[in-house]
């Protein structure tokens, strides 16, 4: 199993805070640790210490990409998207929705939520 976001393993090797850039975005739900936790949400105890960069919506770009000028595009969303966070700027191209939610999401809104095993005494 992969953790996609290792914020505790950071604070436990010294860090005093974090931060985690990811490319789902605000209005597609948590954030995408791995496939038991496709919801994760930073606890209460650690949001101030966590800084969270993420898009307000998907990014029209898809991870895989390699072409440049659309990579460019998703670097340049990136940047002003950091700078709202970071400054409390507003920039009015990081409103547009997408026409679709983004195809891993369409999937797991159709699929129960995975159990956990409970653990054995």
């Amino acid at each position: 199993m992969s953790d996609n976001i290792p914020y505790e393993r950071a604070f436990a090797d010294g860090c005093d805070a974090v931060i985690v850039v990811t490319m789902k975005g605000e209005s597609e739900g948590g954030l995408y640790r791995n496939p038991l936790d496709s919801e994760h949400v930073i606890p209460e105890s650690l949001r101030d210490q966590v800084v969270m960069i993420r898009p307000r919506h998907r990014l029209p770009v898809s991870f895989t990409d390699k072409r440049w000028p659309v990579l460019r595009e998703g670097i340049e969303l990136g940047r002003l998207r950091a700078r709202e966070v970071l400054l409390g700027e507003h920039h009015a191209q990081l409103d547009l929705e997408p026409a679709t939610a983004a195809p891993l999401t369409r999937l797991l809104r159709l699929l129960p939520a995975p159990r956990l095993p409970r653990p054995t005494a």
